[in-house]
């Protein structure tokens, strides 16, 4: 093991440009060590005013743009992915028994429930449902009153073998889409047709026809064209995620043998001569993010909210200044945060996407944890949709709905401004005073201790609530993988737009 103050991975090039060598600006320079206990009582504060604010509804969700509620959009999400499976594998009976756990909260799901219902089941089933509905009807709307109804007529008609639904008129037909988007087609445009005898004259066979559902075939054809989308993203996502897990965790044991063995070069500089003023730094990165999201939420009410939220994460780097103002040259803050090209230049990005691919196996534990916690908490049922502990970004709320503008602001946000400043504060900043703080540790305690706090903060402060700090801790190993070893951020900050931006790209495919 080496000393304090020495890379543990393996000993750095001689010729290494990173480190001070014959550089008076850096050696000359007195010691800076801040104050650490006041800078870190005021993290906690504000992480816990974070964690405050996020127990209520995330602040993007109220100002989100005019659409479907949100949670009405995954209940679609969830039964557009049974519609497709029982269309591919049959099995309706058992994939039924799944969904039925949906069958719940307020009219206007439970409505939308019947459609899967007479699906899956049957019209038998359908009116089944409606009737143990009527205890809703006092108290709903005029419009719910009225789909109730059409939903009655609608399966009492395919009850009788009549596809076509004569007692639902055209402009009945168009309410039903309207109010219940996906599932009014879906009920409109059911999966069989019966067949029904036609009078013939006298000696002649009596005619077969099949009875055409209102939406006649082309109309089944689409709505289960999205289902057999929503199946195939799913599924496909889901082999692609595992495939992709499955290399990750052969990578990371390769590289965590070899980094046992020495025969990896380590990238942090750990000089330990500043002590707290990084934690001040962060301090104060925090204080400008929460005020300045405040300021602008206050006082720019003609800017939209999106763009209110990248100018906050954009102009909090200024935090940066901090350092310098407190006596640390430039150039020696931005070699220990890791705002260099690296050792490799051209190769950090890719860097960057591996050490992604290796946090995957170490995500799938955050998420078997975090499924853990919401099955405690009450979630079970349907893993929490619809309950206030599933956790869930504000944005996802945003995309349901957006437009290109907003999908465009979306992925500037996520995918490159929050990249950018949040592994410059966390695994640059943040994890640099971690890292110095327990440097006098052996190596690996001083990582863990480092990677686990830094991830807890991050997972913390972030909309999606406590029960996804694990998952989101996970994922923050990842990131501190990629700075413990390039040392530069390039390949933490790669990681994350990539992570971000598969993450949108997905519920993009799902919820539009």
């Amino acid at each position: 093991m080496n000393g304090p103050g020495e890379n543990a991975w393996e000993d750095r090039e001689e010729n290494d440009p990173r480190l001070p060598v014959d550089n008076p600006e850096w050696t000359e320079q007195p010691a800076r060590k801040g104050f650490a206990a006041l800078a870190w009582l005021a993290i906690a504060a504000l992480v816990g005013l974070a964690v405050w604010r996020n127990a209520d509804p995330p602040v993007l969700a109220g100002a989100a743009p005019e659409g479907e509620r949100f949670d009405l959009k995954l209940f679609e999400l969830q039964s557009r992915y049974i519609t497709g499976a029982a269309d591919f594998l049959g099995q309706r009976d058992q994939l039924f028994q799944q969904i039925d756990k949906l069958d719940r909260g307020d009219l206007e799901q439970r409505l939308r429930f019947v459609t899967i219902a007479g699906e899956l089941a049957g019209p038998p089933e359908a009116i089944e449902r409606l009737r143990a509905l009527e205890a809703f009807l006092p108290t709903a709307t005029a419009d719910e009153r009225r789909t109730a109804a059409l939903l009655q007529r609608l399966y009492r008609d395919y009850e009788a073998g009549r596809t076509s639904a004569p007692s639902v008129t055209k402009g009945e037909r168009e309410f039903l889409e309207d109010q219940l988007g996906w599932f009014g087609k879906l009920a409109l445009n059911p999966k069989a047709a019966a067949p029904v005898n036609l009078a013939a004259p006298a000696g002649a066979a009596p005619a077969i026809v099949l009875e055409q559902p209102p939406g006649g075939a082309d109309g089944r054809d689409e709505v289960l064209s999205q289902a057999h989308a929503t199946f195939a993203v799913l599924v496909g996502g889901f082999c692609s995620a595992s495939c992709l897990g499955l290399g990750g965790f052969a990578g990371l044991l390769v590289f965590l043998i070899l980094a046992a063995q020495g025969k990896l070069q380590g990238g942090m500089l750990l000089d330990a001569r500043h002590g707290g003023v990084y934690a001040e730094t962060f301090a104060v990165y925090m204080a400008l993010f929460f005020g300045l999201s405040y300021g602008l939420g206050m006082f720019a009410e003609g800017m939209p909210l999106l763009v209110k939220v990248g100018a906050a994460t954009a102009l909090s780097l200024g935090a940066l200044l901090w350092p310098v103002l407190r006596g640390i040259p430039w150039r020696e803050v931005r070699l220990e945060i890791g705002w260099t090209l690296g050792r490799q230049p051209l190769f950090e990005p890719l860097w960057g996407v591996a050490c992604y691919v290796m946090a995957l196996p170490l995500v799938a534990v955050g998420i078997f944890i975090t499924v853990l916690l919401i099955l405690l908490g009450g979630g079970g049922p349907a893993l929490g949709l619809g309950d206030a502990n599933l956790p869930r970004h504000p944005i996802l709320e945003w995309i349901a709905s957006a437009d290109a503008n907003t999908l465009f602001w979306i992925f500037l946000d996520a995918c490159v401004l929050a990249p950018i400043v949040e592994e410059t504060m966390f695994r640059g900043v943040l994890y640099q005073h971690l890292r110095e703080l327990s440097r006098t540790w052996r190596f690996t305690a001083s990582v863990l201790f480092s990677a686990l706090v830094c991830g807890v903060i991050f997972a913390a402060i972030h909309p999606q609530g406590l029960v996804a700090v694990p998952v989101l801790a996970a994922v923050s190993l990842g990131f501190v993988i990629a700075r413990e070893w390039r040392g530069s951020l390039i390949a933490a900050m790669t990681a994350h737009g990539l992570s971000n931006g598969l993450v949108l790209t997905l519920a993009l495919l799902l919820l539009k």
